[in-house]
């Protein structure tokens, strides 16, 4: 389902709202063998796929992962920075405007630190909600999640 590994261990998860965790660049990872070997640099758009599973997850937990998010657009994008093996990303998520209705859009928007400096800024994604097609798809999103440090979703 998630080849790419780009969330190590959640720290902090906010059903619907926000959440933050880490993610550990070593040079053993795949990824280094062709993004520049004799200087390498983590991919961009990893840091970007590193935010977005972070809010369709945060988003999915809202409904013990009956609903699928995914995203519909990216906007106010800043680089400020390389990550580079051997960094810590510390990638955290909050909700910038929630839908009125469930057809309406859902807004997040996101940064990345490094060592407490900023790498990134994403001022705007937006996300759409589908229902999930599966058990197994929800099963499955539920387990990525809890291998990551979160607990079950309890419902109030």
């Amino acid at each position: 389902m998630m080849s790419i590994n780009v969330i190590d261990r959640v720290v902090e998860w906010l059903p619907g709202e926000r959440a933050e965790a880490y993610q550990n660049i070593t040079m053993s990872n795949i990824i280094f063998d062709t993004h520049f070997p004799l200087k390498p640099v983590w991919p961009g758009m990893l840091s970007i796929m590193a935010m977005q599973r972070l809010a369709e997850g945060v988003l999915a937990s809202q409904d013990d992962y009956a609903t699928t998010y995914y995203m519909t657009e990216l906007g106010n994008v800043k680089w400020r920075s390389y990550v580079k093996p051997g960094d810590c990303m510390t990638v955290k998520v909050e909700l910038a405007k929630k839908a009125g209705t469930e057809a309406e859009l859902i807004y997040f928007k996101g940064n990345i630190q490094v060592a407490g400096k900023t790498v990134v800024t994403v001022g705007r994604m937006s996300f759409a909600a589908v229902k999930a097609t599966a058990d197994i798809q929800q099963q499955q999103m539920r387990a990525y999640w809890q291998q990551r440090g979160v607990k079950q979703v309890v419902k109030l």
